[in-house]
């Protein structure tokens, strides 16, 4: 004789709020924001790496207050950067994303940043010495920090190509979350081959543009207002036992 098989318990929406740790890599990632797009706008539009020394030397001299200022902002903003990249990762991780695979992307994420912080240092010497150095000195300089960002390009695309992997392969965490970190991981790619002389692999040019600013700034916000928002999650409910 046949046993009848119990049917599962039906499964029920639940809210899940984002814990303290994720919460705060959101509001880092939105911060991070708000202090790059305030330095880009007192920065104003800077030269370009390939004009002439006197032009470089002259901006610079120009904006040496904000430029001092950008330094720092740029340090702090890295820092923020790197709390948004641990919350990410523990979402990741939360959701069976593999843990061997986020540790890779963090360590991708925090090269990039360790690359922008020494860009950064030699930005800070650049405009202190402004008034010390020779034009031409002062654009090598310029160049190394302009042109050498793009370099960031490899390890930010790394990561980003990691998470999108990560969180494809993981199916509680949003689809859109992980194909758009695969499509700005590969514009991050194209930024760090982006050093032609003139044209869009210009190393200021329209593929370092969009790719190195455009893409990544949107992508980081949409993922912190995720971060913030709570998740829907299915649970099956439990049966009541008869008294």
């Amino acid at each position: 004789m046949a046993v009848p098989q119990s049917s599962p318990p039906p499964s029920v929406a639940v809210i899940e709020r984002p814990s303290s740790a994720v919460r705060r890599g959101g509001v880092a990632g939105i911060a991070f924001l708000i202090l790059l797009v305030a330095q880009a706008i007192v920065m104003g539009q800077p030269e370009k790496p390939n004009a002439s020394a006197s032009a470089i030397a002259d901006w610079i001299a120009a904006h040496r207050a904000q430029g001092l200022a950008s330094s720092y902002v740029i340090a702090l903003a890295s820092v923020l950067f790197l709390f948004f990249v641990v919350a990410l990762c523990h979402r990741l991780r939360d959701r069976g994303a593999d843990e061997d695979l986020l540790v890779v992307a963090r360590f991708s994420a925090a090269l990039g940043v360790a690359i922008y912080l020494v860009l950064s240092a030699v930005q800070l010497a650049n405009v202190y010495l402004v008034s010390h150095t020779s034009a031409e000195v002062t654009k090598a300089l310029y160049a190394v920090v302009a042109v050498g960002g793009n370099l960031s390009g490899v390890p930010y695309g790394v990561f980003l190509l990691l998470v999108g992997w990560g969180a494809l392969r993981s199916a509680a965490v949003p689809r859109w979350l992980g194909w758009s970190a695969l499509v700005v991981g590969i514009g991050e790619l194209l930024v760090a081959a982006s050093f032609a002389q003139s044209g869009v692999f210009a190393a200021s040019g329209p593929v370092a543009l969009v790719g190195g600013v455009i893409l990544i700034y949107v992508w980081v916000l949409a993922v912190s207002i995720h971060l913030l928002r709570p998740e829907r999650k299915l649970a099956q409910q439990r049966s009541k036992r008869a008294a």
